[in-house]
């Protein structure tokens, strides 16, 4: 969790220069690995949203939910791609993290319970991306809601398979880190391999698997 803290500090300080203001937009277009986690904390840092972008989905896509929801700053690993828009930032979080220079860690932003958390799109009947805001309230309620039903020990081991371009996996991911509980972020190819699966739960047991 200190680690989970300071990178997310070190990423803070990066939107801060960026210009990333509270009630901002800021995509993440990551893979799934503990710089997802941090980016997530570090948009939160700045009272803005995130808005999760899967780097496997089409450009077409990603181009059109960028331009609806307004990001103007995609926190990214390694170079832009060649999908990015004009005029829309793109912060590689792999060369942040690896800079071991000093920083000036921003002021954390407070928060209403009001204040957008994140951003989710989906198809919808018409295939359009239609987008959902999630406030910080609505998520603080469901895991304080959610966290006594699934009655998990004080040490368990949560795990996701789900893309976080959709909320389904949010119950493991937040339940675990409000929680201070254990994330596990398994890899996406496990998603389309039972056997795979199987194998990788019995080497490393989790408490409880969200798909």
């Amino acid at each position: 969790y200190a680690q989970l803290r300071g990178s997310a500090a070190c990423l803070a300080a990066a939107l801060a220069v960026a210009g990333v203001s509270p009630s901002a937009h800021v995509a993440l277009c990551l893979p799934r690995t503990f710089a997802q986690l941090a980016a997530m904390a570090a948009v939160w840092h700045r009272g803005a949203a995130w808005l999760p972008l899967d780097p496997s989905h089409p450009p077409a896509r990603q181009v059109a939910v960028l331009a609806d929801s307004g990001a103007k700053v995609v926190v990214g690993w390694g170079a832009a791609p060649s999908w990015l828009p004009s005029g829309v930032a793109w912060l590689d979080a792999q060369a942040i993290l690896a800079d071991d220079s000093p920083f000036d860690e921003p002021t954390r932003v407070e928060v209403a319970a009001d204040t957008p958390a994140y951003l989710i799109y989906t198809s919808g009947s018409t295939g359009t991306p239609k987008g959902v805001v999630v406030s910080q309230g609505n998520l603080a309620h469901y895991v304080a809601g959610v966290l006594p039903v699934l009655d998990l020990p004080a040490d368990a081991s949560l795990a996701t398979l789900s893309t976080v371009a959709a909320d389904l996996g949010f119950t493991a991911l937040f339940g675990a880190l409000l929680s201070g509980r254990r994330v596990r972020l398994l890899p996406a190819e496990l998603a389309f391999d039972a056997q795979a699966l199987a194998a990788h739960l019995r080497e490393h047991p989790v408490d409880c698997l969200k798909i």
